[in-house]
């Protein structure tokens, strides 16, 4: 993933970043291209060897031809709302809502290990740790997604109609929740964490951030 998100920095920073999207998120059209509008830094959070390490790159900013109309275009490894990379935020959440047995706290732990923060410089002392209320905002922001999800099936649908995640029940265990509302987005981040793994399988790519992105992160 370090590696990963080095290679992406230097596209950026030498200018050869291209925006692959094939429609606009803003206005549908589906232009030849679209023009960087501009980039900024930015710090990720990626989780290795049970310590949170701050990795500087960018997000980009991208105009539509047709409409005139920016918008942000994260990296294959960026989210929306949170500095921690995808696969952390996926692979976190899908525990919690997978396992009926896991909570906040240990969701967020690595091989049962607090996960610590790095230091910025062999001097530097950090004593935070990975907070488990940062799980359970992660799921949040994941059930408010549900345009994302209902393109996830629409794709699904047209790849193998036959696919059983249609059929699939997906109980969320009483011990998560204490309102009908909590039910329901977790329910709701189970299906489209779930929806994401079908897709990997059949098209080989995450939902995020391309078809997030698509549907304007709603």
């Amino acid at each position: 993933m370090l590696k990963e998100i080095q290679r992406y920095t230097a596209t950026v920073e030498n200018g050869t970043l291209v925006c692959d999207l094939e429609a606009c998120p803003r206005c549908g059209g589906q232009p030849s291209g679209f023009t960087r509008h501009d980039a900024r830094p930015r710090t990720f959070f990626v989780v290795a060897g049970g310590l949170v390490h701050r990795v500087l790159s960018a997000i980009t900013r991208w105009k539509c031809p047709r409409c005139g109309d920016r918008f942000t275009y994260y990296p294959r490894f960026g989210l929306p709302h949170t500095r921690y990379v995808r696969d952390t935020v996926l692979e976190k959440s899908t525990r919690y809502v997978e396992d009926p047995a896991a909570t906040y706290r240990t969701a967020v732990k690595e091989r049962s290990r607090a996960v610590a923060y790095s230091s910025t410089s062999p001097d530097a002392i950090d004593d935070r740790q990975l907070s488990h209320s940062t799980v359970h905002r992660w799921l949040t922001s994941l059930a408010g997604l549900p345009a994302t999800l209902h393109a996830a099936l629409r794709l699904i649908k047209a790849a193998a109609p036959s696919s059983d995640i249609f059929r699939r029940l997906l109980p969320v265990s009483p011990r998560k929740y204490r309102s009908e509302g909590r039910r329901q987005a977790l329910g709701r981040c189970r299906r489209l964490l779930q929806a994401d793994r079908e897709c990997r399988v059949l098209f080989g790519a995450s939902l995020f951030p391309r078809v997030g992105t698509a549907c304007t992160w709603k």
